[in-house]
């Protein structure tokens, strides 16, 4: 129910798969609205999704674990909302009349970016060997992640520049 009260509840219906729910665990992990955050970037590693030191945010021991900042929970839930806005409500997998499947078709501009992604990740070759299929579909699948949080950020903070104009919209809006 609080979900459908945040300032950015119309942007949320437009996403397929992200409900009010969804929306109102993001800012609940958050701790403050998603747009409050001084970039992107920040949103980014409080949800568990930043690049440190080149590679991706995660759990480590030691000294590193504070520059990482990883919690488990808050990556599982952006998981879990990327299988439903990327995947489940974004492609479909048809088949032909011999019930063979025939590829994967994009059925919203979530699902284009996914497809789009996830074929750029096939073409890719680490340490001489070619991702496999699953790992380009997590690939893709975390690229449409932080999509969302970064399109999310910006719905927020041109919901709250409109509700007070002393607030800056983002760099890209203006």
């Amino acid at each position: 129910k609080l979900g459908k009260k945040l300032p950015v509840a119309d942007w949320c219906d437009s996403v397929p798969g992200l409900s009010h729910r969804f929306l109102a665990a993001i800012v609940g992990e958050c701790g403050t609205g998603p747009g409050e955050f001084k970039s992107v970037s920040a949103l980014w590693k409080r949800m568990g999704m930043a690049v440190i030191g080149g590679g991706r945010q995660r759990r480590v021991t030691g000294d590193a674990a504070i520059e990482h900042g990883y919690v488990a929970r808050r990556r599982a839930l952006m998981w879990n909302i990327g299988d439903q806005v990327a995947v489940r409500q974004a492609i479909r997998n048809p088949k032909d009349g011999d019930g063979e499947p025939t590829g994967a078709v994009a059925i919203n501009e979530w699902g284009a970016l996914y497809l789009e992604r996830k074929e750029y990740e096939l073409s890719k070759v680490i340490d001489e060997k070619p991702l496999t299929p699953m790992h380009a579909h997590n690939r893709a699948k975390r690229y449409v992640e932080k999509r969302l949080l970064r399109e999310l950020w910006k719905a927020w903070r041109r919901a709250r520049s409109a509700e007070q104009p002393n607030i800056k919209p983002p760099a890209s809006e203006i």
